[in-house]
């Protein structure tokens, strides 16, 4: 099952949402990590 640049290529808009929720929750994480931080 080799990936290839077509295969990439349909599925780029499937990638990019996956990646902005990744990016989203990352922020998230470390925000309230920092709230936390902040308040202890």
């Amino acid at each position: 099952m080799a990936i290839t640049i077509e295969t990439l290529r349909r599925n780029a808009p499937f990638y990019a949402v996956m990646l902005a929720i990744l990016i989203t929750a990352v922020a998230l994480v470390v925000a309230t990590a920092s709230l936390v931080l902040r308040m202890h």
